[in-house]
């Protein structure tokens, strides 16, 4: 994670350092994204928590700005489905913990090309505010062997943040213009507050894709 980030910020000094500002007007967007998430939780290991994906939707608006050539900002806000799936071998049924954000994101891109296809990197951060929480146990899970802390908890409103990662391409038509990419989300806080679960660690993973439709507006 800090060779990628290294990576990053060195690639954006590059370009920032070689772009001039008589060379390019600058460009305002607005637009509209809906997207997928597959989503884990990122349980410590003493826990022996299985999982699998749990999927979900992202959608919202989304503010890009270009004041230079190759190097631009983008801010969104989203709402996302995120949480998580557990699984045992010896049972058919799984616990599911699903719970809804209304998130910020904040990025810096990297686009490649001034043509109609043009290559895009972004990086950048989020914060996500809970809004919705639900929550599907089957009877089998209430034993010993298998019951966690956290079941039947109501989920605590923890505000988390953490960093996005993401890459694709942009599609230019004059006016109109489409954004299609993948994304990694990897959370920096925990979901639940140390101490008050099993859960000491419980931090969100997701990856998934989203198309994003722009008008530009200047």
């Amino acid at each position: 994670m800090r060779l990628l980030l290294m990576g990053f910020v060195l690639l954006y000094a590059t370009l920032l350092s070689a772009q001039r500002a008589t060379d390019f007007e600058p460009e305002l967007e607005v637009g509209f994204g809906v997207g997928s998430w597959s989503s884990e939780v990122d349980f410590p290991d003493a826990l022996n928590v299985s999982q699998e994906p749990i999927n979900g939707i992202n959608l919202g608006l989304s503010l890009r700005y270009f004041d230079r050539k190759s190097v631009g900002f983008m801010a969104e806000i989203n709402y996302d489905q995120a949480g998580w799936l557990e699984t045992q071998d010896s049972l058919d049924e799984s616990y599911r913990r699903s719970i809804d954000f209304l998130t910020t994101q904040l990025f810096t891109q990297l686009s490649f090309g001034r043509g109609l296809i043009r290559p895009v990197l972004q990086g950048g951060c989020y914060v996500s505010f809970p809004i919705a929480d639900q929550e599907e146990i089957p009877d089998e899970f209430f034993v010993q062997e298998f019951e966690r802390s956290y079941y039947r908890q109501s989920y605590s409103g923890r505000i988390t943040y953490g960093l996005v990662f993401g890459g694709g391409v942009y599609l230019h038509f004059g006016p109109l213009s489409f954004q299609l990419e993948g994304r990694f989300l990897a959370g920096f806080s925990d979901l639940f507050r140390p101490g008050e679960t099993q859960a000491e660690t419980s931090r969100r993973r997701s990856a998934g894709f989203r198309v994003t439709s722009f008008y530009r507006i200047k």
